[in-house]
């Protein structure tokens, strides 16, 4: 025996130590890892009350949940974010101010993961912020990288009681882009049902949309639109000011103030016409109307149409100013601001033609060219659509 524990005795030794070590090893391991785990999660929250100035500590809390479905962007089908957490956030008096919806979407990829805060007492959306995503952010293709601080301003404190609850995109970074939108819907709708928030819902569809051409309403209004609204598809004819506020009703059904407020946001999302012609105003005396057209910027554009005396045509049209800048542009060989938009305005004049775009002044060409397709409209109008 005593042999046998001399030969032996550093191997049990070695292998208890051995043993001892593997126990407590893992045993701190384990800890270790849940330190680590503890950290991250102090660290992920600590991020997320950074959304609310006032913000103290976070509750978690089991969120109501919503089924909800929206277009996957890029595609034509459908799917449904994942509400992965909700907290409640309290202030230093420990009173909720604010509650935080953790969501993941679909931008290019899945995987889209993003927070939004929303102001309990005021019903605003008060920011948002990017928990990970897997959008392209490469040196060749930064898509992502567009999403710039100005996007992320539309976040800030927008009122969730609006029909047109939503943000617009950025070229190059649309499907990102509209991740975050949906997140911000879907969190709209999460909120609706916790905290009893009504959202705002209209029935309304813009049949058709046309310039009014009118010389004696022209400064009344500048569009005419034929509406189905409610749910019983009542119908109106409606008149609109160049921003597409309802005006008045000209015939139809009595138009409810829900139908009011949604005008101008669903006349701008649809593309009947090419709205960027702009009427400015009309002068009975002079025989002046005045417009303007979108090239580069807002009413970039701006001309004065000489009525003839029997106002039934168009006598001429004079260029008064323009903000482009084509002469900068690569490719465009021609004399400065406004040699394009003067050279269109000469074809109708002398001959009633809309000419071709002009290598390097493209926009501005297709600008001038729908200023010049409206004016021919006007002329149709004035001599009773012949």
């Amino acid at each position: 025996m005593k042999e046998f524990l001399n030969k032996k005795g550093l191997i049990i030794v070695l292998s208890t130590l051995l043993l001892i070590v593997f126990v407590f090893g893992g045993m701190y391991s384990r800890y270790m890892t849940n330190q680590i785990d503890v950290n991250e999660q102090n660290r992920y929250e600590t991020s997320l009350l950074e959304l609310v100035n006032d913000g103290v500590t976070l509750e978690y809390f089991d969120a109501e949940g919503v089924d909800k479905s929206y277009h996957t962007p890029g595609s034509e089908d459908e799917y449904s974010p994942s509400l992965l957490d909700s907290y409640k956030v309290m202030d230093d008096s420990n009173v909720e101010t604010a509650v935080i919806y953790v969501i993941e979407t679909i931008g290019i990829s899945a995987g889209f993961v993003a927070a939004y805060a929303i102001s309990v007492d005021d019903d605003q959306l008060l920011a948002v912020k990017v928990i990970s995503h897997n959008e392209t952010d490469n040196q060749d293709n930064r898509y992502f990288n567009r999403l710039n601080d100005a996007f992320f301003n539309q976040f800030t404190n927008k009122d969730l009681d609006v029909i047109d609850f939503s943000v617009d995109t950025i070229a190059g970074a649309t499907l990102s882009s509209l991740a975050l939108d949906i997140g911000m819907k879907y969190a709209r709708e999460l909120y609706a049902a916790d905290y009893a928030f009504e959202i705002i819902n209209v029935i309304l569809e813009i049949n058709s949309l046309n310039y009014n051409y009118d010389l004696d309403t022209i400064n009344e209004f500048s569009f005419i639109a034929e509406i189905t609204f409610d749910e019983d598809d009542k119908t109106a004819i409606v008149h609109l000011d160049t921003d597409f506020n309802y005006i008045d009703t000209s015939s139809g059904d009595e138009v409810t103030q829900g139908v009011i407020d949604a005008l101008p946001v669903f006349v701008s999302k649809t593309h009947i016409l090419c709205l960027d012609v702009t009427i400015e105003g009309y002068d009975e005396t002079t025989r002046e109307l005045s417009i303007s057209v979108n090239g580069y910027s807002l009413a970039s554009v701006k001309m004065i149409i000489l009525i003839n005396s029997a106002l039934d045509a168009v006598e001429n049209v004079t260029f008064i100013s323009s903000d482009e800048s084509y002469d900068y542009s690569h490719g465009y060989s021609g004399s400065g601001v406004p040699e394009v938009e003067q050279g269109y305005i000469d074809g109708f004049n002398s001959q009633g033609v809309i000419l071709d775009e002009t290598a390097g002044a493209t926009v501005t060409s297709h600008a001038m060219g729908r200023a010049i397709e409206w004016i021919k409209s006007l002329e149709i109008a004035l001599n009773g659509g012949n």
